[in-house]
């Protein structure tokens, strides 16, 4: 062996070596890799202060604590309040109470829960607390009731003056102990008060001030201690309340209640504006308080002027004041269920459908601008609502109401699909828009056509004829603007055209109508048939085009 062979085989045992010391390397960063992955997962040497977040563990409901906790306090308080009501009765029947005693042991049983709903609540039994402490509200305002209404114990002002006081512990409590039930029950009891009352006439003025009072109070504090349930009970109690009232005593005074809850509306709205508690139960009670406010403006006054009035402030409101973009299509759905409500009670059905569609159709290309779903759903209803109006009135004569409201139908339509981008890009929906659009331009251009003639023969012709043609536009609208929904509702109805004029039309027209019949219609296939293979070969041009 030379010299230069042992170097040689030196040199490449060096460089097996050096492949073998890389390998044992790779190995070893393996395994130390691994073991670090162990002591990370390992739940024993997990860190309790360690950043990493884990999935929390799914909640299950106790079902035992949920019904023993929280509803059987809520169901045998009411039937504890029932046994009250029937001991008295059983011991007025027999002679044992008097009228005084009911009413010092309603009033006895009221304070008593109040004690024992306080230590309830020491022992940190809330629930239970929160029951009993809104059962001893309602027991007091039962008492005062009954003694002022069935008993005639108290007069009118000592028992006002009884339920103000009633009303401002429950205020407290409701406050102290953060409790919506409480709250709930304390302002219900507040709302009926004057109800609670005996009176020959009520004081329109008075109980609108009084109500209103009720629901400022009551709604501040819901919105401070965020009480998602008492700002909503507050809110539309005030409603109620009217309603009692107006159904009770009706009369040109009524007004009074319109304008107050217009009070409220501007209350909210301000509140919506400027403040962050509880946004989506706001913005909800703004939406709904201006349909409330637009029924009581209806009902109360002669002239639907006050809601056009509305109308506008809101898109005043829309258009100077600065707001999130959320805030901006609250007051756009306002704007639009407001004007719905003018333009049910100012127009007739004939021409109601025409403004309700253009409505429709705004509300819905400005709910994709501003993204809005709620928008987009009152925008839809809108529509379809004036659509509904127009489709019950068929096209009778050419220069007609009638007429005007299916074309006005149909350029909604038509924009809808040619310029709302935000719509292309729903599929599935525009798939839908395009589809009622193109039985609907069907049903239009068929009425159109039955005015042309009275006689029944030719009447059959003119209807295949028009579809016919509206098949043909179909396709060749499909075919300039590439939308295979318009081309396959052609050709659909050419076949059934063909179908209709073999069945129907041939038996009864002559044999030169049946021929241009047939003319037209085997002429129209040849030339839709035509457009698809410039189609075909103009998809392929562009394929070649691609790979090149």
């Amino acid at each position: 062996m030379t010299e230069d062979e042992r170097i040689k085989k030196l040199e490449a045992r060096v460089t097996t070596l050096e492949n073998e010391i890389v390998a044992l390397k790779r190995e070893k960063k393996v395994m130390i890799l691994k073991d670090e992955k162990k002591l990370i997962h390992s739940p024993k040497l997990t860190r309790p202060d360690s950043q990493e977040t884990s999935t929390p563990p799914k909640s299950t409901i106790d079902w035992e604590k949920k019904i023993g906790q929280v509803w059987l306090p809520r169901v045998f308080i009411f039937v504890l309040l029932l046994g009250v009501i029937w001991g008295f009765k059983a011991g007025t029947e027999l002679g044992l109470i008097n009228d005084f005693v009911r009413i010092a042991a309603g009033y006895a049983a009221g304070f008593l829960l109040l004690f024992v709903g306080r230590k309830q609540w020491q022992k940190q039994n809330l629930v239970l607390s929160q029951v009993l402490l809104g059962g001893a509200v309602a027991i007091f305002f039962l008492t005062t009731f009954a003694a002022h209404i069935l008993y005639h114990l108290i007069s009118t002002p000592i028992a006002f003056s009884l339920h103000i006081i009633i009303v401002t512990l429950g205020f407290l409590l409701t406050r102290k102990f953060q409790s919506q039930t409480i709250g709930i029950v304390s302002s219900v009891g507040a709302f009926l008060v004057p109800f609670l009352l005996q009176s020959d006439s009520g004081n329109i003025l008075f109980f609108s001030i009084y109500e209103l009072l009720v629901f400022i109070v009551f709604m501040m504090l819901a919105l401070s201690s965020k009480l998602k349930s008492l700002y909503l009970v507050v809110t539309y109690g005030l409603h109620l309340s009217f309603l009692i009232f107006a159904l009770i005593q009706w009369n040109e005074d009524i007004r009074t209640l319109a304008l107050v809850t217009l009070v409220q509306h501007l209350m909210i709205i301000l509140y919506f504006l400027y403040r962050q508690t509880l946004k989506e139960q706001v913005a909800f009670t703004v939406l709904t308080s201006s349909v409330l406010m637009s029924f009581w403006i209806l009902a109360t006054f002669t002239s639907s002027f006050w809601l056009l009035v509305v109308t506008v402030s809101y898109i005043l409101i829309v258009a100077f004041i600065k707001m999130e973009l959320d805030k901006r299509s609250v007051f756009l759905s306002n704007t639009a269920l407001v004007l719905l409500l003018f333009l049910i009670d100012h127009f007739e059905q004939s021409a109601l459908g025409i403004f309700l569609v253009i409505e429709g159709s705004l509300v819905v290309y400005l709910s994709f601008l501003f993204h809005s779903k709620l928008q987009r759903w009152i925008g839809f209803s809108i529509f379809a609502l004036g659509a509904f109006s127009i489709l019950v009135f068929p096209i009778e004569q050419f220069p007609s109401i009638e007429t005007l409201a299916w074309t006005i139908l149909m350029v909604c339509f038509l924009l809808q699909i040619k310029f709302n981008q935000t719509l292309r890009h729903k599929k599935d929906l525009f798939t839908v828009v395009k589809t009622v659009m193109a039985f609907l331009g069907l049903l239009y251009f068929s009425q159109l056509s039955l005015l042309i003639t009275n006689d029944a023969k030719v009447e059959s012709m003119v209807l295949s004829t028009t579809w016919i043609l509206y098949a043909a536009a179909n396709v060749i609208y499909g075919h300039i603007n590439r939308d295979k929904l318009f081309r396959l509702f052609g050709i659909f109805l050419i076949f059934f055209t063909l179908l209709k004029v073999v069945f129907i039309d041939l038996p009864t027209v002559s044999i030169l109508i049946r021929a241009i019949l047939f003319l037209l219609l085997g002429g129209i296939g040849l030339a839709v048939s035509r457009l698809f293979y410039k189609k075909e070969t103009h998809d392929r041009m562009e394929e070649g085009q691609k790979k090149n």
